[in-house]
C-alpha cells in the first residue's frame, strides 16, 4: 500500500526500463510475500518450548478484524507517506513525534472512553502492565517515532516500511525466548524470503542513487565545457 502510495505522489521513483528499477520492485514484493506467508504459514515445530503458556480457544470475528487490519494498514500507510513532504518543510522530528503523540492520546482517550465505560478496567493492577504503558510510552514513542521520522526524512516512506516484516522475524524469536512461544520451520524459511526481498530492495535503491549522483557530477561539467567552448 505504501509502495502504491509513494509511487502515485512521486515520493518514490521506480524506472522499469532498468534492472535496479526491477529489483525494487520486485523486492518490495517478495519482503511483502514473506510477511503475509510468516503469518499464515507455520509449518513443523523446529524448536519445543517446555514453558509454552497454555492456549486460549477464542472465537474472533474474522470480517470485523480483516475491516479493522485493512484500516489500521490505510492509516499508518498514510501517516508514514505524508511524512516525507511535512518533514521536508517542518524538519522538527521532535517536535513533530510530540504532535503526533498528544493528537493520538486524544483520539485514544475520546475512543476508549466511548467503547470501554467500566471505570475498573483502566486501572493498573500488575507491575508488567506498567512496564509495558512505560515502554510503549518512552521507548516506542519517545525513541523509535524520532528514529523513524529521520529515516523517512532521509530515505522515504517506503525504505522505512520495507523493514517492518523483520518486526515479525523479531516478534517469532523474542515470543520463544520470553513467553515460551514454539519455533517453527515455516518462520525460518519465510525469514530467508525476506531477507533477500530487503537486499534487493537496497540493493536497487542504493545502485540507483550512485548512478543519480553520478549524473548531477558529470551534468554541471559538461554545462562547464560548453560555456567555455561558447
Amino acid at each position: 500500500m505504501i509502495f502504491i502510495m509513494s509511487v502515485g505522489l512521486r515520493i518514490e521513483k521506480v524506472s522499469l526500463t532498468d534492472r535496479y528499477g526491477w529489483g525494487k520492485l520486485v523486492g518490495t514484493l517478495i519482503t511483502i510475500a514473506g510477511g503475509i506467508v510468516i503469518t499464515l504459514f507455520k509449518g513443523p515445530v523446529l524448536l519445543l518450548n517446555s514453558s509454552s503458556l497454555p492456549q486460549i480457544n477464542m472465537i474472533s470475528k474474522w470480517t470485523l478484524g480483516c475491516i479493522f487490519m485493512f484500516g489500521a494498514c490505510l492509516a499508518r500507510s498514510s501517516w508514514l507517506v505524508l511524512q516525507d513532504p511535512l518533514l521536508k518543510k517542518y524538519p522538527a522530528k521532535i517536535t513533530l513525534t510530540a504532535y503526533t503523540c498528544l493528537f493520538g492520546s486524544l483520539q485514544l482517550t475520546a475512543i476508549s472512553a466511548i467503547t470501554e465505560r467500566d471505570v475498573e478496567m483502566w486501572k493498573i493492577e500488575s507491575r508488567g502492565v506498567l512496564l509495558a504503558l512505560l515502554y510503549n510510552g518512552v521507548i516506542v514513542s519517545g525513541v523509535s517515532f524520532p528514529l523513524q521520522a529521520w529515516c523517512i526524512n532521509s530515505g522515504g516512506p517506503l525504505f522505512v516500511r520495507i523493514f517492518d516484516p523483520v518486526k515479525t522475524i523479531a516478534t517469532a524469536v523474542l515470543g520463544f525466548f520470553l513467553l515460551g512461544d514454539q519455533l517453527y520451520y515455516g518462520g525460518i524459511i519465510d525469514g530467508l524470503i525476506i531477507v533477500i526481498g530487503l537486499y534487493l530492495v537496497l540493493w536497487g535503491r542504493g545502485v540507483g542513487r550512485i548512478i543519480k549522483l553520478k549524473y548531477l557530477m558529470i551534468r554541471p561539467t559538461k554545462n562547464m565545457i560548453l560555456t567555455r567552448d561558447f
